[in-house]
């Protein structure tokens, strides 16, 4: 058995479990381009704010969660 054809299964695995964050950084690109490198950093922490706000309620955890995330890939994307 050949070393291909057993890295194969590995990397597919690999890039479904990675897909939806090539996703996510393809999309918050998208967005940076459209919008600007300032007003970009500008959402990115006002996403940042909402979603510490959403998550010090027990009940906004659901959107916190992902809207700090969002907020963290935008700004990162804005930064580099």
């Amino acid at each position: 058995m050949s070393t291909t054809s057993r890295t194969l299964p590995i990397r597919a695995l690999r890039m479904l479990l990675l897909w939806p964050i090539f996703l996510l950084w393809r999309m918050v690109t998208a967005l940076c381009k459209a919008l600007g490198i300032v007003f970009s950093i500008i959402v990115a922490l006002a996403l940042l704010g909402a979603g510490y706000l959403l998550i010090s309620t027990f009940i906004g955890i659901v959107l916190g969660i992902p809207l700090m995330i969002f907020g963290a890939f935008l700004l990162a994307r804005a930064l580099y």
